[in-house]
């Protein structure tokens, strides 16, 4: 027997195993607190039965009654996007052989006597081999590439991620701490702390690029690299960012401190939130050990970042290390006093002296004999 329903005068009838279906599953959803409430029965049964909301009633089913988790709601909402995700540029619809690919990469990187980035070999296989340029086939070409570099070191130092280039200290420095940051904007904050202590730097913009990995592995075995700290979000990409560099470079033993953002300075300082990312795929994981806030490195007070850096610092630095750079540090004080005076009298007869018109090989050669 169909059911009829009228809403303002508008006679609507369904068919009665659809509405009982629907409003079963609403009820128990409802139950768990899972999903809004609908406006009206009319809009809830006129979903298509393929829906969102169909899978979740579907997996409550299963699951005789039980309310799904947040993490595993949020994943059941993003099931589609995941696995379009996933195949995007997975499959090789332009007929293209990754052997005859190889090959072009290796004539183009030996044409040129500098460092290519990925993007750069892209273009010029767009431009001279007729290879699609579209996304998926640049993802394709990448993929590709870490294969082909990890077989061939020789292929691996033709490669340049400009982008995230490391800031060395220059010599003499402490090469046994490096600092790694997530964001380019948050350098500009501690620069002047980080030249204090002579310690070198490297921005990995995000998750980084497998040439920016291999480089650092290099630097880090060269130098002597014993320990990293690292500063990012607090959120799903911010602490993920952290688990992949250490994995990348697990080879070297290097110990890794989160010196910000962390749960403790969050509840300390009180900082303001951000609703987490519904699309990213790392936030189910999230939500179910953190719920869904985020928050940002740039949501601390600077003053408060740059006293969290120097004092990490010196519990990362060698005591050794540390007193030289006290010592430095007081030293350069010291002459910059003492040298004020003669600088500004070394100033005054060099613009009297250009004021007579005397060439600057001339004023350079008195001042060295001192012929003021």
């Amino acid at each position: 027997m169909p059911i009829v329903y009228i809403n303002r005068g508008k006679r609507t009838t369904y068919d009665k195993e659809r509405a009982i279906a629907y409003l079963g599953g609403l009820f128990k959803a409802l139950a768990c607190e899972m999903l809004p409430s609908h406006p009206t029965i009319e809009n809830l049964l006129r979903r298509r039965p393929q829906g969102r909301q169909n899978r979740l009633h579907q997996t409550i089913d299963k699951k005789e009654g039980s309310c799904p988790s947040r993490g595993q709601h949020l994943s059941l909402n993003k099931k589609k996007t995941e696995k379009k995700r996933k195949r995007r540029g997975r499959k090789n619809t332009w007929g293209l052989d990754p052997s005859d690919v190889k090959t072009w990469v290796y004539q183009i990187v030996q044409e040129y006597p500098y460092k290519l980035t990925l993007r750069a070999i892209h273009y010029r296989l767009v431009a001279t081999r007729g290879f699609p340029n579209v996304l998926g086939a640049y993802k394709w070409l990448s993929r590709w590439t870490v294969r082909w570099r990890k077989e061939n070191l020789w292929l691996r130092g033709k490669f340049a991620d400009y982008g995230r280039l490391p800031i060395i200290h220059p010599e003499p420095s402490i090469p046994e701490v490096e600092m790694w940051l997530e964001k380019f904007s948050t350098y500009a904050l501690i620069q002047d702390i980080l030249k204090r202590f002579k310690v070198s730097v490297q921005i990995s913009k995000g998750y980084g690029s497998r040439t920016m990995f291999w480089n650092a592995l290099r630097r880090a075995e060269r130098q002597g690299v014993k320990k990293v700290g690292y500063l990012g979000d607090f959120d799903p990409s911010g602490l993920d960012i952290l688990r992949v560099t250490r994995k990348r470079l697990a080879p070297l033993g290097l110990e890794f401190k989160r010196i910000a953002l962390t749960r403790a300075q969050i509840r300390r300082y009180k900082l303001p939130h951000r609703l987490v990312k519904s699309r990213d795929r790392r936030t189910p994981k999230y939500v179910q050990r953190f719920g869904n806030q985020t928050w940002e490195l740039e949501s601390l007070d600077p003053k408060v970042l740059r006293r969290i850096v120097e004092r990490e610092l010196r519990k990362l630095i060698p005591p050794e290390r540390l007193r030289e750079v006290e010592v430095a540090e007081r030293a350069v004080g010291i002459a910059v006093e003492f040298l004020k005076p003669t600088r500004e009298a070394i100033e005054r007869v060099v613009r009297r002296l250009l004021e007579r018109g005397v060439s600057r090989e001339e004023i350079m050669r008195r001042l060295k004999r001192k012929k003021w």
